[in-house]
């Protein structure tokens, strides 16, 4: 089980990709298949030959240059060149519509992002070339877990459209509306800004501002380069010098667990908090071994007492075990390989929507005062936190720029038919509409591919003349009337199937593969665009790499 950050794969208890795959920062396209595997120990190669099924958990943030350097990797490490991912089965978890993968730094990372724009249509993971070349089983978990949908039917029905970029003044007037209604937030909600130095801004101010000295709390690592392991995994951990004052609010960045309530003397086995919670700093206190401790006050009047929480960097291998005086080798097994020791506490006046993907909070305070909302899906992700209304507070109201929505990621989720949840009959006409051929941009990158002459029929050779414009001919009149689209998909059909000749049977079934080399291509988007006609028109093809 993996996920793209330390917080995702805390919640699956599981480990980072670049943490399984040792994978360095940065692009992994443009690397050999040597220097992308140079840092593989022989154990992590056995243990990856030994994968069987490969978990992948908030699949929206993985981009689509990781997923090919993990296919590249299974494929080499297993010796089975032919086969996605090397044979092994990959599950993949996520919502696309939430927070796609960062892309690199247009300015310090400009080569990265040059090549990325080259070789894919975007970051999204399902652009990778192993996920064109073996088409996605996609299913669609129906069942809403945070939300009452019967007893909250408007907020989750407003969710839904706002998830999928839909959405009208009426909307957003309830959602103002309702937080106006719950009235002013109490100093255990936390605020959800959309950047970094917006949440620092707003949690330093409020700490310089409080009375009283400040107490700094040292976090301690262990383990060779685990300072710089941490650092590279992305896990939410709190800082090396943790500033906290008496009355601040803190939120829990880590769950509680037996050896935390043991060394605070408690008894019960019940959980205490869990990663999320906000509470109130109480002062400080010494458990009976002389361990300094947090004491946090929560919503409830609770008093908690905090210790240290260590986080565990996790390797997957196949180490080696005494038995009987003889080594024997066993099954694939966790190591640690690096721990944090700190207090799991963070300023909690504000936190970025970012950081907030896979919580779940009782009360948010939106505030887009200083910045507004910028990516795509970040403020379905903002709301979506919620367990109900009634927990919602804002800053200052939502507007119709704040939602948006990824349309290449729309057109993806409606050609494996996942597009919209069930949306209410008054809203349904205002839902995204997904011709196949069609798409959004695909027709236009596609004639661009034609006119250039980078598509190739099976046996290499270029399209004719009469064969391109025939083509640019028929998407024309299906982007004038998309009534049109069933009888020129027809003609483009038979435009493909012209290349196939007067050959006998067997011949002419072996010749339908359409072999599309990836190198005859300039970006990702035009030989997916070829893939999308091919798709829509049942034409099978293969990947040459």
């Amino acid at each position: 089980m993996v996920a793209p950050t330390g917080i995702a794969s805390i919640n699956a208890q599981g480990s980072t990709i670049n943490s399984l795959f040792k994978l360095g920062k940065g692009l992994q396209g443009s690397k050999s298949i040597e220097e992308l595997t140079k840092n593989l120990k022989p154990k992590d190669r056995a243990a990856l030959k030994s994968l069987d099924t490969l978990i992948i958990d908030e699949i929206s943030m993985v981009n689509a240059d990781t997923m090919d350097a993990i296919d590249r990797i299974l494929r080499y490490v297993k010796g089975n060149m032919d086969k996605a991912f090397g044979g092994t089965q990959v599950i993949m978890f996520g919502d696309p519509l939430q927070l796609s993968p960062v892309p690199f730094d247009g300015k310090t990372e400009k080569d990265a992002d040059d090549y990325m724009k080259e070789n894919y249509r975007d970051y999204n993971f399902y652009n990778a070339y192993v996920c064109a070349a073996e088409p996605l089983q996609v299913t669609r978990l129906s069942k809403i877990v945070r939300q009452d949908e019967n007893a909250d039917s408007k907020f989750v029905d407003a969710l839904n459209h706002i998830r999928m970029g839909i959405q009208t003044q009426e909307m957003l007037d309830y959602m103002w509306e309702t937080a106006q209604k719950n009235g002013k937030p109490d100093i255990y909600t936390p605020n959800l800004v959309p950047t970094n130095d917006a949440a620092d801004t707003i949690n330093k101010r409020n700490l310089n501002a409080m009375e009283g000295e400040s107490g700094f709390f040292n976090g301690e690592y262990e383990g060779e380069n685990a300072e710089e392991i941490f650092r590279e995994s992305s896990i939410a951990i709190p800082d090396k010098n943790l500033e906290l004052k008496l009355g601040a609010p803190v939120m829990f960045v880590a769950n509680d667990n037996a050896e935390m309530r043991k060394a605070a003397g408690v008894k019960t086995r019940d959980r205490r908090w869990v990663n999320g919670d906000v509470g109130i700093v109480d002062g400080t206190q010494k458990n009976e071994e002389g361990q300094i401790m947090i004491k946090v006050k929560m919503k409830d009047g609770k008093v908690h007492l905090v210790p240290k929480y260590v986080w565990e960097n996790l390797e997957y291998g196949r180490f080696r075990g005494v038995n009987e005086d003889r080594m024997k080798e066993e099954e694939i097994k966790q190591r640690v390989t690096a721990k944090y020791k700190q207090f799991p506490l963070k300023l909690a006046w504000a936190i970025t929507i970012h950081k907030s993907q896979g919580q779940t909070y009782e009360s948010v305070n939106i505030d887009f005062s200083q910045k507004r909302a910028f990516a795509d899906g970040q403020t379905y992700v903002a709301l979506s936190r919620l367990r109900s209304s009634s927990g919602l507070h804002m800053t200052v109201p939502i507007t119709k720029d704040d939602i948006s929505v990824d349309k290449n990621v729309v057109e993806f989720l409606g050609k494996v038919n996942q597009l919209a949840p069930v949306l209410s009959d008054d809203m349904e006409a205002d839902a995204p509409k997904f011709d196949p051929l069609l798409g959004y941009e695909s027709s236009a990158e596609l004639e661009s591919a034609i006119n250039n002459n980078r598509i190739k029929g099976p046996d290499g050779q270029s399209l004719t003349t009469y064969q391109q414009k025939s083509l640019e001919f028929y998407l024309e009149k299906i982007r004038e009337n998309p009534n049109n689209a069933e009888m020129y998909r027809e003609k483009i059909a038979e435009l493909y199937g012209s290349w196939f000749g007067e050959q006998s049977m067997s011949e002419k079934e072996e010749s339908k593969v359409v072999e599309v080399d990836v190198n005859n291509f300039k970006t990702a988007a035009e030989r997916q665009a070829l893939i999308d006609l091919l798709n829509s028109n049942g034409i099978p093809y293969k990947l040459k790499y």
